[in-house]
């Protein structure tokens, strides 16, 4: 079988590597092109025709019809929230699972030979659990995942899986199996840029000291989006978003997978038990909701789901609300993100002339935005 059969061309794979898990003879490879992201490449002399991997694609084959059934807003004061991205609803329901003698696989940051990383892992502890919090702005490696999750669900062992709702989607595409032992979270996802693009950008941030730790969303200043870079020298300096080539592009859609703008997960069906991301906006909504470290929106889409909330009801702060209220500022719950008129350009300069391009055309892009960024941060840290 030819990669060509497998995907079309790059809008046609999301990147999951279920295929690549699921191939009986090893003979598929998340193969990273000269743009960063991963597509499956077929050694034609390993390859018996099966057609496993074609099965395994859920982002070529599965359809979604369920909708949730319950919608709330939440938070929690039972975990350490300022590790969360938002009110803390992912950290109180993995705790709960662990707890209860379950595995939470999810992404991390980790150190890998080439830097860090961000990858797919599994924990077993509160401790271990830490590194799966938080946003992570990239797309995570799953390689190897879905196979160690199939092997504890087959030794009974209870699993919860969070990823974007196509690594969840791949997951059962690999598994083709209903487990009872199986819980998912899928997170409102916006796109996804490749991780040779954020190991790039890393690079330009480690000119005196390499990176130790790396938070996406850091909570220390309060109304600006900011990241936090660590370094091995005890440095650590804070990254407003717009002054971050990253971050910026990122944010405005410019970097994302081809297929993240033709998603068939970004819509009202979804593919996980729950959905988590932010309630932003929640203050005209529910205004009576106590907004302190943030809000998370939590989707109800099936039994399962619904039993995760049912344990963990008694440790949350919650009100109902309604699908039009979270989706209001959260398109990507209605549509896919809009590729923007630079894409190609922009995607195309990095393939051809690395991040220094990246890092040109971000400056053109983002004008004063950078400096004004920059000024708000020093000013709150001096009035903090």
């Amino acid at each position: 079988m030819k990669t060509e059969q497998l995907i079309k061309s790059s809008e046609y794979c999301c990147g999951c590597s279920a295929c690549e898990a699921v191939c009986p003879k090893g003979a598929i490879l998340m193969s990273e092109g000269a743009s960063g992201f991963t597509f499956p490449k077929i050694d034609e002399e390993l390859c018996i025709d099966c057609g496993a991997c074609l099965n395994a694609c859920a982002f070529k084959n599965s359809s979604l019809t369920g909708e949730p059934k319950e919608v709330y807003a939440c938070k929690t004061a039972a975990t350490d929230i300022k590790k969360s991205s938002s009110g803390g609803a992912f950290a109180c329901i993995a705790e709960d699972f662990i707890n209860r003698g379950g595995a939470v696989y999810g992404a991390a940051t980790v150190k890998g030979k080439n830097g860090l990383t961000v990858k797919h892992v599994k924990a077993e502890t509160k401790e271990e659990l830490l590194s799966l919090l938080g946003s992570k702005y990239v797309q995570s490696d799953a390689q190897g995942c879905y196979k160690a999750v199939k092997a504890d669900l087959e030794n009974g062992k209870a699993v919860l899986f969070s990823g974007t709702p196509c690594q969840v989607d791949g997951l059962y595409g690999y598994l083709k199996k209903n487990y009872d032992k199986l819980y998912t979270a899928d997170i409102i996802c916006h796109g996804v840029p490749s991780m040779k693009m954020l190991g790039d950008y890393f690079k330009t941030l480690e000119s005196k000291s390499r990176l130790t730790a790396f938070v996406f969303r850091s909570k220390e200043i309060r109304g600006e989006m900011t990241a936090k870079a660590v370094f091995e020298n005890g440095r650590e300096k804070l990254i407003p978003c717009n002054a971050s080539s990253y971050f910026y592009l990122f944010i405005n859609g410019y970097t994302y997978r081809e297929s993240c703008y033709d998603c068939k997960y970004a819509g009202k069906s979804r593919v996980g038990d729950i959905t988590l991301g932010d309630f932003w906006g929640i203050e005209e909504f529910h205004p009576e909701f106590n907004t302190d470290g943030g809000v998370s929106c939590l989707l109800i889409n099936t039994d399962k789901g619904n039993e995760l909330f049912n344990n963990n009801e008694s440790r949350l702060t919650f009100i109902k609300s309604d699908f039009e209220k979270v989706a209001k500022n959260n398109a990507q719950l209605k549509r896919p993100s809009k590729k923007p008129a630079k894409y190609g350009e922009i995607i195309e300069g990095y393939k051809n002339n690395g991040y220094a391009d990246t890092e040109r055309r971000y400056s053109k892009l983002s004008g004063s935005k950078k400096y004004i960024s920059n000024a708000k941060l020093l000013a709150k840290k001096f009035l903090k």
